[in-house]
């Protein structure tokens, strides 16, 4: 799939010493890219936008996705966390949640902006060849 904005491209994605883990390095990198063309469409106004008062704002969410992460790869890697400044940065910056992304999407689609692809076309981003499988017979479809 090709992304709006790529923060790892597929020639940079780290080569695993046990193949068995490739698969992995290959769909965090992925996943990391559907996050910043997501996180990308955002401007820095959007920030405090919220869909109903019990709803996060943007910028909560990115800020829990970017703690969150933080913490589940110091513990998946058995190292330190990092210090919180260290993963707030000035500058956005992406890790994924995928649950995350989604949110933004729905709340991309309520400012009226531009929702990228992640996984498949949208209704604003498809292309030549784009195959969405939204009937019985295209899903049949080899």
């Amino acid at each position: 799939m090709t992304y709006s904005h790529v923060a790892i491209p597929d020639d940079k994605v780290p080569r695993s010493v046990d193949p068995v883990f490739q698969h992995a390095l290959e769909t965090y990198a992925s996943e990391t890219n559907k996050v910043l063309s997501v996180w990308s469409e955002f401007a820095d106004a959007h920030f405090s936008f919220h869909p109903h008062p019990r709803s996060s704002s943007v910028g909560e969410i990115m800020t829990h996705q970017l703690l969150s992460e933080r913490r589940f790869f110091a513990e998946f890697l058995g190292a330190p966390e990092p210090a919180a400044s260290q993963v707030l940065p000035e500058e956005r910056r992406v890790l994924d949640t995928s649950h995350h992304r989604t949110q933004l999407t729905v709340y991309l689609r309520l400012l009226e902006k531009s929702v990228p692809p992640t996984y498949g076309p949208t209704a604003d981003v498809t292309w030549r060849g784009a195959d969405p499988t939204l009937t019985v017979e295209a899903a049949d479809r080899r």
